[in-house]
């Protein structure tokens, strides 16, 4: 972001110095705007956010809604953390769904000013800071439209943090089917690289019920809601499922405590990669006469929105449509 800034007062100053002074007018249209950003954000959306370092390199955000502000899941807000920066603005996908009282956003550290903030955050004593934000937004809407009833079909792929949009998502379905919305399927698959950053290990009391808590901690963020065990288990009837995917597995199996990884306590965790060809052709058996038409939404690295992207278009045929939201990551 540094560079790109420098460069681009670089230009600036080479241009007006050779004459093109028509240089004043972009020069002033991006300063108007930054201007107007942080004054509305200072007046209108100045926040006290609670940063939490969570496991796998991701800070967990969260701030009161209040009763003014609305998003719809699979939003995204710029936010900006004037302690490290006034000049830096980054877009986080909304993880928390348009009912909760707490806004979350969770942020994988990929980039220098995200590992400029997991320090900060990382040096506090309890791995917890209180800091002050501005944010702007929401922006963006899936290009399917999840608020009526066109789809009853949904499948959700994502690859490591791409889950955040896809917990608001899915967690709205959960809570629009409570309230009578009908839905057949919900399908949402979740693939993460086992990354060998795992210091410590949850609870693996097998009196404890089957959930999020005792999943290996490269999965993350954690805010999947699962109302029951049928949800992880293959083979089982239920509306919504989720199947869990760990990839890049390198680790030793004397190893796999370390990570939480426990093959005879996580009869739901897959190893490998998902054969996502199949899970669409299982939306094709299910299709009802004369039409179904199926939400997938995905979001994650590049090789995974594509290949969605791909299996989207060549499975769909008379019989279903499969019709496509994507998003890949970005770096901040």
């Amino acid at each position: 972001y540094r560079l790109h800034v420098i460069f681009f007062l670089v230009v600036i100053v080479s241009a007006l110095f050779h004459g093109a002074t028509f240089t004043y007018i972009g020069a002033g249209i991006w300063f108007v705007d930054f201007a107007y950003r942080c004054v509305t954000a200072a007046m209108f959306n100045e926040q006290k956010a609670t940063f939490d370092v969570l496991p796998a390199d991701v800070i967990k955000v969260s701030f009161p809604k209040g009763d003014r502000w609305k998003y719809k899941p699979g939003q995204y807000v710029f936010i900006c953390v004037p302690s490290l920066s006034i000049f830096q603005w980054h877009p986080f996908s909304i993880s928390s769904s348009p009912a909760d009282d707490m806004v979350s956003l969770h942020i994988r550290v990929l980039g220098g000013w995200t590992k400029a903030l997991h320090k900060k955050i990382d040096e506090s004593p309890d791995k917890s800071m209180t800091l002050g934000i501005l944010f702007e937004g929401p922006h963006g809407e899936t290009t399917v439209n999840l608020d009526d009833q066109t789809y009853q079909h949904v499948l959700l792929v994502s690859g490591g943090i791409g889950i955040t949009p896809m917990h608001s998502i899915v967690n709205s379905l959960k809570e629009q089917h409570e309230r009578g919305r009908p839905l057949k399927k919900v399908y949402n698959v979740w693939t993460v690289r086992d990354k060998f950053m795992i210091h410590s290990v949850y609870s693996t009391n097998k009196n404890i019920n089957m959930s999020v808590n005792n999943l290996p901690k490269s999965f993350q963020p954690d805010m999947l809601r699962i109302d029951s065990d049928q949800e992880l288990l293959s083979g089982t009837e239920t509306i919504f499922k989720i199947r869990l995917y760990l990839t890049k597995l390198k680790r030793k199996r004397d190893e796999y405590q370390v990570a939480n990884i426990s093959p005879e306590m996580q009869p739901w965790i897959r190893h490998g990669r998902p054969n996502l060809k199949k899970i669409f052709q299982e939306f094709c058996d299910e299709s009802v006469l004369p039409h179904t038409r199926v939400a997938v939404l995905t979001c994650g690295p590049k090789e995974l929105v594509n290949e969605v992207e791909k299996l989207a278009i060549s499975e769909s045929n008379s019989r279903v449509s499969f019709d496509i939201h994507k998003e890949s990551f970005e770096f901040a």
